[in-house]
């Protein structure tokens, strides 16, 4: 089983389902499993930066049932079979029922020794960082309310590792919900994102569907 395989087998839905109410740009070549989850496309390019930049520890905000999760392990896994590379996956998450979901799934699927799943808040775990360790592959999709400071923290605490890639969800220049303050949350976290662009050595954003925006961290 790889993560290829596993697509083929799971039931996948078109954004315009999972998301009717979407504005984003060309959201109807796009699919996702849940209103939660990354779109299977946005996936396949953490699975490939994941099997391409051979990261040895990846910080993941944000499990939810957790196909991020096992997408990234995939990758991992691949990177061991092939070269003895070694490298794992952290992923922090505050809803211990989905978790729950996450850790059943990467069990059955036998990613288990590749997961850490932490059931904590994501700054409280960022704050209590006790480790000497540094992550060169971060994926921040918690909510976006406080994806910003989930950085600024790390950056802080020294957590981020020189040239570490850095990807944000949810980056188009559109409300992600229906709800009237979205727009406003929306807009913060763009501003927030573009300063942090300015200090990485660069940036490009894939802005279809919800969107996704990868840096380099300087």
């Amino acid at each position: 089983m790889d993560w290829y395989s596993l697509k083929n087998k799971i039931k996948i839905y078109n954004e315009k389902e999972t998301h009717p109410d979407s504005k984003g740009l060309n959201s109807n070549f796009f699919s996702s499993i849940s209103f939660e989850s990354t779109e299977i496309e946005y996936l396949d390019l953490l699975h490939a930066l994941v099997f391409s930049s051979k990261p040895k520890l990846i910080l993941e905000t944000g499990t939810n049932v957790g196909i991020s999760a096992i997408a990234l392990a995939f990758a991992l896994k691949t990177n061991h079979n092939k070269g003895g590379h070694n490298g794992h996956l952290i992923s922090i998450d505050n809803d211990k029922q989905v978790q729950k979901k996450a850790i059943k799934l990467s069990e059955d699927l036998g990613l288990i020794h590749y997961i850490t799943f932490i059931e904590s808040n994501s700054l409280d775990f960022i704050n209590n960082h006790h480790s000497n360790t540094q992550y060169d592959f971060i994926f921040f999709d918690s909510t976006r309310k406080v994806r910003h400071t989930e950085y600024y923290e790390l950056h802080a605490r020294g957590l981020i590792k020189k040239g570490a890639l850095l990807i944000f969800h949810d980056t188009c220049n559109c409300p992600i919900k229906v709800d009237p303050s979205d727009a406003n949350i929306q807009n913060n976290y763009l501003y927030e994102l573009t300063k942090i662009g300015n200090s990485c050595k660069g940036t490009i954003t894939f802005p279809m569907s919800r969107g996704l925006t990868v840096m380099q961290y300087q």
